[in-house]
């Protein structure tokens, strides 16, 4: 058996877990209204900047596999929430990821029902405690795209709505 060096090894891992195929562009600020953003994407490398008490709209479309990162900064500490809601008419079952500035998933959300239990709700959403001080950086794509890498789910429809939130 081939032994991988461990600086390998991670490198290997943050790669895969970026993502996006690609070169990145750096994005431009998508409004704070809650509106979806249709003029660019964020990437893994340039992601959106987003403080507490901040909502921003997107759209999983575009492109044939798409995934949108948030970053921010949290105190040790810090306990916040993170909610990304599909509106009404939206296609997208959405799935939140939270990972470390480094690459490493630290959580994964998808349909917790956390709005209405017995309403089905395909919203998510992550209770988070930082333990640490730090950036951390928020993905959220499609249902469609997580478990298959063949999959694709380019649709106009897919809007959302990602909100971090101290509680």
């Amino acid at each position: 058996m081939k032994r991988i060096p461990p600086a390998l090894l991670g490198f290997s891992l943050l790669l895969a877990s970026c993502g996006q195929p690609g070169h990145p562009q750096p994005p431009q600020q998508p409004p704070s209204s809650g509106a979806p953003d249709r003029s660019t994407d964020t990437t893994r490398t340039a992601p959106v900047t987003i403080a507490p008490g901040q909502s921003y709209g997107g759209v999983i479309a575009g492109q044939p596999r798409d995934f949108d990162y948030y970053s921010f900064d949290a105190a040790a500490g810090d306990q916040l929430r993170i909610d990304v809601k599909a509106p009404a008419g939206s296609t997208l079952d959405p799935v939140v990821r939270l990972y470390l500035n480094e690459g490493w998933i630290l959580l994964e959300k998808d349909d917790d029902g956390a709005y209405n239990p017995s309403d089905n709700s395909l919203d998510a959403q992550i209770l988070f405690n930082a333990d640490k001080a730090g950036r951390y950086v928020i993905e959220v794509t499609s249902f469609k795209l997580v478990n298959d890498p063949t999959a694709t789910d380019n649709n106009a429809k897919n809007l959302y709505t990602v909100a971090l939130n101290k509680r």
